[in-house]
């Protein structure tokens, strides 16, 4: 499907407003944390569900890619560009519902929708008195991310505070999934089996949490601390995807990663970070192929080293990329 066609069939159903707003030959680099790869052929910020089930049957029905993105912070998007529709959903998107506080006053109940920020959500929350999200304070995803993957730190995880997810199944209606639902797992999520695409796992459209009654000056004292430590030991001065590879049972990645003498290896414009060996930065003008070749050779190095699979946390999406896993042994 072309410009021409996708204007044309916009039209239908009261939705050809949205021709005002579908950007073509989007550069995607400015929507990554990582500031690498290329353009998309079409590019939406949905406003609501409405606009991403009628866009989603219309890529569909025409045999079109379609992918959602959040804040671009753990994506790489190839330096060939993605065909079809990305979906972005940003702050644009939705709005909180009311909150339920339990007639005790110890417990709030409320959704949130999956473009908003993650650490101005947490930090809302710590404001008005309200514990268990001061962790993801520091997160740069969007709490549809987060979700998705099941961001965590300093041994918390969205499971711990989710309760419900709505999301936009693979039929194309709006359904409510209980947490026991969810199949969350270290960093992946029943949504997580497809990177970017939408298909049989829905598009996460809000999620609602349960948080505990606290001392806003205790949470607000709680969050500068975690952040002052990530200050401390990330390479927050530079462009990256955050931790470059998920955390092995029983070791920790960037650990491996420094055994096997790979601090500050490059490739291109991406470096393995000099400041915490788990980031991957973008610190001279970097390709998205080269963060991608250097994965693999961090994986096939740590492997060789140390017998251990790194799994990328970073999410690889368009041509060009095979599979990290598979690589890493060969």
């Amino acid at each position: 499907m072309n410009r021409q066609q996708l204007l044309i069939l916009l039209q239908q159903d009261g939705f050809g407003y949205l021709s005002e707003k579908i950007r073509f030959d989007e550069d995607m680099s400015k929507h990554c944390s990582m500031r690498v790869g290329g353009r998309a052929q079409a590019y939406l910020e949905p406003e609501n569900a409405g606009e991403i089930q009628f866009m989603v049957a219309l890529c569909r029905s025409q045999c079109w890619p379609v992918y959602v993105m959040g804040n671009g912070s753990n994506l790489v998007i190839s330096d060939e560009g993605l065909s079809g529709l990305i979906l972005r959903l940003g702050t644009n998107f939705g709005c909180r519902s009311e909150a339920v506080v339990s007639e005790d006053g110890l417990r709030l109940t409320q959704s949130v929708p999956a473009g908003a920020l993650l650490s101005s959500t947490a930090m809302d929350y710590a404001r008005t008195g309200w514990a268990g999200m001061a962790f993801a304070a520091g997160i740069p995803g969007t709490v549809g991310g987060a979700v998705y993957m099941n961001a965590g730190a300093y041994g918390w995880e969205m499971k711990d505070i989710l309760l419900s997810v709505t999301a936009l199944d693979e039929r194309g209606e709006i359904v409510v999934y209980p947490k026991d639902e969810l199949e969350l797992d270290y960093r992946s999520s029943r949504f997580s089996k497809e990177c970017g695409i939408v298909g049989t796992r829905g598009v996460i459209l809000s999620a609602t949490f349960e948080l505990q009654k606290g001392d806003p000056d205790e949470i607000i004292s709680d969050i500068m601390q975690m952040n002052a430590k990530r200050s401390a030991c990330q390479p927050l001065n530079l462009p990256s995807a955050g931790s470059a590879f998920k955390r092995p049972r029983g070791h920790y990645a960037g650990a491996l990663i420094e055994k096997a003498g790979l601090r500050g290896l490059s490739v291109g414009g991406a470096q393995v970070s000099e400041k915490h060996c788990g980031f991957i930065v973008n610190y001279n003008s970097a390709t998205a192929y080269d963060v991608y070749t250097l994965v693999q050779q961090v994986q096939k190095a740590v492997y060789a080293d140390s017998g251990v699979i790194l799994e990328p946390e970073i999410c690889f999406l368009g041509e060009g990329f095979e599979d990290c896993n598979i690589s890493a042994h060969q």
